[in-house]
Formats: structure tokens, sequence, C-alpha cells
């Protein structure tokens, strides 16, 4: 079963395929006029970016490496701010609250965490940088 996906040769394919389901998703949200019809599509491509489904066809390490490595920058992918009304945007971060980091926190800690330490490590990194800029020592 899992010679339908070779991974690694196959890999940036998936990628590509994540990003488009993440950024349509995103594009629900810029200019929504029905709010039931928005969430109905966010969830919809939600489920088709949750890769927790299919992954368990390899083996148990692999897929764990595959599992934090995607599903977690899927996530990622969804937190990153876009452009739309403060009312729109108020509504989408209800919704992955929600829909993303409730059930990913409660199903998978682990990927929680790792987004966790994803964001304290970019906050460390942007607080070096204008630190340096500002001439002041850490």
């Amino acid at each position: 079963m899992r010679s339908w996906l070779q991974i690694p040769q196959e890999a940036a394919w998936l990628n590509g395929m994540l990003n488009t389901f993440s950024q349509v998703l995103k594009e629900q949200w810029t200019s929504t006029t029905d709010l039931e019809i928005t969430i109905a599509r966010s969830n919809w491509i939600l489920k088709q970016l949750d890769i927790r489904g299919w992954i368990n066809f390899y083996s148990r390490e692999y897929s764990q490496n595959i599992l934090m490595s995607l599903q977690g920058s899927n996530v990622l992918s969804l937190l990153v701010p876009f452009d739309s009304s403060s009312e729109v945007k108020e509504e989408y971060w209800k919704w992955v609250e929600k829909q993303v980091l409730i059930p990913i926190k409660e199903e998978c800690p682990e990927i929680f965490s790792w987004i966790i330490n994803c964001y304290k490590n970019q906050i460390k990194e942007i607080t070096s940088k204008v630190l340096l800029e500002e001439g002041v020592d850490e």
C-alpha cells in the first residue's frame, strides 16, 4: 500500500499540494460574505491537509518524522497573517483555534509542542536581530 506515495522522491509534489490547500483555505477568508459557507469550505480543506489518516502506512519511526514535519508545517502555514478585514480575521482566528489548535493540542501534543518551539525560536531570532540593530547586547 505504501508504494502509492514515494517519499522522499515525491516530497516536493506533496509539499506543493499541501501548500496549495493551505493557500486556498486562507483565500476563503479574504473577502467572506457568508461565514457559514466559509467555515464549511475551510473545514473540508482542513481535512485534505490532515495527513494523519494515511501516514500510518509507513513505518512508525518514519511516519512520526513525516507527521511532525508535514503536519506541523501545515499548522504553521495557517498561523501566518494575511490581508482581510479585522472582522474576518477575528472569525478566522476563532476558527483556527477551535478547528486546528485545540484538536492538535489534545490529539498530537508532540506536534503542538513542536509548533510552540518554532514560535519561541522565531521570537528569539527576531529579538536578537532587533537588539543587534539597536546596538544592545543580549
